[in-house]
């Protein structure tokens, strides 16, 4: 078999035995998670031994099914799953100090806090490509998983100038 078939030359992909434009709604949003899953690939990879290893295996074979829904396919999602991750938030939100800068992505001192940060950046962008008809449950999923993928940064992060900018440094202007 091929890899290539030459049918998307042209602008158009199939779902569910129907040719429908690359640059869609659907297939856009399909795209953003295909990109997502690839870093947490990155972030898996690099876990060694790491307790969150299995939670995010797990959401990454939930964000599989997720794109046949919103592909259009009956597929079993567990609505609930949101539910999970504000648990484990709370749970390694607990271990950590008071949150009282912003961070800034990059200046940790190992890798886990980078991906964590590419990983919550590209769920950000999947959430603001959710359009109406896909449905509230999916679009709190990705909002609590970002904001699982942030917590994860502040638990990876063991320097403390990466919280450099704190937030009495902006100053806002009235115009």
């Amino acid at each position: 078999m091929k890899i290539y078939t030459r049918k998307g030359d042209k602008g158009l992909t199939s779902i569910k035995h129907k040719r429908i434009k690359k640059n869609s709604q659907t297939i856009q949003l399909l795209s953003y998670i295909d990109d997502l899953q690839t870093s947490i690939g990155f972030l898996l990879f690099n876990m060694n031994n790491d307790p969150e290893y299995f939670v995010i295996k797990n959401i990454q074979k939930e964000l599989f099914r997720l794109s046949s829904v919103i592909a259009g396919y009956q597929v079993m999602f567990d609505t609930n799953l949101y539910k999970d991750l504000e648990k484990r938030i709370d749970e390694i939100d607990s271990e950590l100090p008071k949150l009282k800068n912003f961070i800034i992505a990059g200046l940790g001192v190992n890798e886990l806090e980078l991906y964590a940060h590419q990983c919550r950046t590209k769920t950000r962008i999947v959430e603001t490509h959710i359009y109406d008809s896909i449905g509230e449950d999916i679009r709190t999923f990705f909002n609590r998983l970002s904001d699982y993928f942030f917590i994860l940064v502040r638990k990876y992060n063991t320097n403390e100038t990466a919280y450099l900018i704190k937030k009495n440094e902006f100053k806002t202007t009235k115009s």
